[in-house]
């Protein structure tokens, strides 16, 4: 589970997906049957681990409805060996990425005719490259590959962004000294296209900081902070109830 959670923080990192964001999908691909299913038994605790709404397990051969293998033409070893040829046989490459990577990964080389002459492709003439599908990134790990959704909905851009106030209003009640125990509250005035944020997350903001009131408005309190969320401003409150 650990190898999984690793990857799919790699994946984040490639998304520029922060971790208390949650994730729309994600998909694990495993090798290993046994590792599959047993990653099954912890669904919900992988789904907890990575953060995401919607979690996908399956065998490594699911993996190829997200990527390919294209062949770019490497045109050091292209030249000494085709030479007059080594023009016609780089844009053919070009041309046929895919169809070349897929002879090449099965068979060793790829054949073609140009300009009547027979080509032998090999493997030393082009250089392999994963392609992964637009709007998912894909991460390896010892045994499998995690791929997730880049998609970031209104919904989840939302909730990312009350996680991370919550994280700083924790921030604050440190700086306050508060004990574990203690109940605050909390005053927020955030930016003007996010009216009505405070009021729609106020319970469970409540109970993720021990506040007995949670207001959507000007910032008062023992504590005021400015803090700056996703390139927005958003000041915080905090006094001792």
């Amino acid at each position: 589970a650990l190898t999984i959670q690793e990857a799919t923080l790699n994946a984040r990192s490639k998304a520029g997906i922060k971790l208390r964001w949650p994730l729309q999908k994600a998909y694990v691909f495993l090798t290993s049957e046994v590792d599959r299913r047993r990653a099954e038994t912890l669904y919900d605790v992988l789904k907890s681990m990575l953060n995401v709404k919607d979690l996908e397990i399956g065998g490594i051969e699911g993996y190829s409805k997200f990527s390919k293998v294209l062949a770019r033409p490497n045109a050091a070893k292209i030249g000494p060996q085709f030479k007059r040829m080594s023009r016609a046989v780089i844009e053919y490459i070009e041309r046929n990425p895919e169809l070349v990577a897929k002879d090449v990964l099965e068979s060793g080389h790829h054949k073609v005719m140009l300009d009547s002459t027979e080509a032998e492709i090999t493997k030393e003439h082009v250089v392999l490259e994963e392609e992964v599908q637009k709007g998912y990134v894909s991460a390896r790990f010892d045994g499998g590959v995690v791929v997730i959704s880049t998609e970031v909905s209104p919904e989840v851009e939302e909730e990312g962004i009350v996680r991370d106030l919550i994280r700083r209003i924790q921030v604050m009640r440190k700086q306050l000294k508060l004990q574990v125990t203690d109940f605050v509250k909390v005053a927020i005035k955030v930016p003007e296209e996010r009216k009505g944020l405070v009021n729609k997350w106020a319970d469970y903001i409540k109970k993720e900081t021990r506040a007995v009131e949670v207001l959507e408005g000007e910032a008062t309190g023992d504590l005021v902070q400015g803090w700056d969320i996703e390139n927005e401003v958003y000041f915080i409150g905090v006094s001792r109830a």
